[in-house]
């Protein structure tokens, strides 16, 4: 079964965002987009946008699961560190 990420645009200008289909998705601000699990999970531009804090997923809909359950993963997994814990200024 294939599950569906809900995408937001959470920055300030319009986002293209390219899909592993080749066609081009195109995102104004606060604009929210469906995507396949396999076309967020595999897309470098996806991750890309996420990891710059430009786009979040919002929901999940087909496995019950919290989109913040499955970002705390993936950013514990890409930096080493849980989720939440930020390293201290001195």
């Amino acid at each position: 079964m294939q599950t569906t990420w809900k995408i937001q645009n959470i920055s300030k200008r319009p986002i293209t965002l390219i899909r592993d289909t080749g066609q081009a998705l195109h995102l104004n601000p606060g604009c929210v987009s469906e995507l396949t699990s396999q076309e967020v999970e595999h897309n470098a531009m996806v991750t890309k946008l996420i990891r710059e804090k430009l786009i979040k997923r919002v929901t999940v809909e087909g496995t019950g699961k919290k989109a913040s359950d499955e970002e705390q993963k993936s950013e514990s997994h890409t930096t080493g560190r849980s989720a939440g814990k930020t390293a201290k200024k001195h």
